[in-house]
């Protein structure tokens, strides 16, 4: 086998946006954590021993006394996660343990984020409580003041006086290490297949799993930059609601985000689909779904159902992007990926909402483009390959070409048909 795997699992959704998958085949020092492998961030963290609120205790914990855990900075430190809240952190070094599918063990040492404080519903219904990072430039490695190509989700990030965090907190992350310094990697990429109804997956490193994906459906997303410079975006060509196109998409920006769930964005590329969906009727004539607000003062931000779910309305549309440079081989066609009713709903599994259908498409101020997660990559199978800029200080990996694939087996996607542009 060419590649790294790390064994997936799948855990409730809360209705947070979180992507309910993790892996557990990783130790950070002696303790056994949950952890998700997030390309929508960029800083490693996890849940300390010194955090002892709910959404703390709700986790597995990082026992910061352990000799492999050393402190670097313990003064707090305030990180914004926008809408979700504040998460207060102090700075550690530890050895990050892998034990891959293939039997193998791993291990390297990493600077992280280690919590000192968090609340709130959001923290607390997270199916994990650590996260690695994996940029779309390595340059991107939270650093304190940030680097200017790449600036924070909110630019809020709260340095204490006296600190002595002076620069980067690292100045790598987990694939550029397996990559360059531990050359354990033939290729600086990453892939991801996940099955929601077995609710397991797995997460490669390095190459690819050729028995979970059909090669000859290959479509290539080239990079295309964000405001935010470690996301992996590229051209959102088009995107409809039934037959309905909704034009303030033509040429708009989409991240694939491994961290997230659902379909989100601000509200000038949300707020268009939720209007598609407000139309739809039950056979009573009635408004299937029904408006979500939140936030104080109270904003409208997402759908839930009136009753039932899906299957209890056999009229609703389906929803589909356009999106890639190449499709299934030939040069300058787009792909059409069609989610049926079933696929841009969810029920949530935990917390206070728990038992509600509610539709995967959310407002989040300050991202100017669209953005999902599993919402999408459930339904494909996702690569997504590094570029090495060699820099007169060190090599950095910066963004190459995403690819997608039909998966070979698992749950498929409503449609997945290769189209010629509208102006060729």
């Amino acid at each position: 086998m060419n590649y790294i795997e790390l064994p997936l699992q799948r855990g409730g959704l809360s209705g947070n946006g979180a992507a309910p998958w993790f892996t557990d085949a990783l130790s950070i020092g002696e303790s056994k954590m949950d952890v998700v492998l997030d390309n929508g961030s960029h800083f490693n963290w996890a849940t300390s021993d010194r955090c002892t609120t709910p959404a703390c205790n709700a986790h597995k914990k990082v026992n910061t006394a352990a000799g492999n855990i050393a402190w670097i900075d313990e003064s707090p430190m305030d990180i914004s996660w926008g809408p979700w809240g504040t998460m207060a952190v102090g700075v550690g070094k530890g050895t990050y343990n892998l034990a891959d599918g293939n039997g193998s063990y791993l291990s390297y040492d990493q600077n992280l984020t280690l919590s000192l404080n968090y609340s709130g519903p959001k923290f607390e219904y997270l199916p994990w409580g650590a996260g690695i990072t994996l940029p779309s430039d390595s340059r991107c490695v939270w650093s304190v003041p940030a680097n200017p190509i790449c600036p924070t989700f909110d630019g809020t990030v709260e340095k204490p006086k006296g600190s002595k965090i002076s620069s980067g907190l690292s100045s790598s992350f987990l694939l550029y290490d397996l990559y360059f310094n531990a050359d354990k990697l033939q290729y600086p990429q990453y892939s991801l297949f996940t099955d929601r109804p077995t609710r397991s997956g797995s997460f490669y490193m390095g190459g690819d799993n050729y028995e979970v994906f059909d090669k000859s459906t290959a479509v290539n997303l080239p990079p295309r930059s964000t405001p935010l410079g470690y996301l992996w975006g590229t051209k959102l060509h088009e995107m409809k609601v039934g037959s309905t196109s909704l034009g303030a998409f033509e040429s708009a920006t989409i991240v694939l985000d491994t961290g997230s769930s659902r379909f989100k964005g601000d509200a000038a590329h949300i707020i268009p689909i939720l209007n598609q969906l407000l139309k739809v009727r039950d056979s009573n004539g009635m408004p299937v779904f029904e408006r979500t607000f939140e936030g104080t003062p109270q904003k409208w931000t997402s759908l839930k159902y009136r009753k039932g779910g899906p299957k209890d309305h056999p009229n609703l549309p389906p929803i589909s992007i356009e999106i890639g440079q190449s499709c299934k081989g030939v040069d300058g066609q787009h792909l059409v990926l069609t989610l049926a009713p079933d696929q841009y709903s969810y029920r949530i599994e935990e917390g206070d909402q728990r038992g509600t259908w509610a539709v995967s498409v959310h407002v989040l101020d300050g991202l100017p483009f669209l953005l999902v997660g599993s919402t999408v990559l459930d339904l494909v199978y996702s690569r997504y390959s590094y570029n090495v800029l060699q820099t007169k200080d060190k090599p950095e990996l910066i963004q190459g070409d995403m690819t997608v694939f039909r998966k070979a087996t698992g749950e498929q996607p409503a449609g997945y048909s290769c189209v010629k542009p509208a102006s060729a």
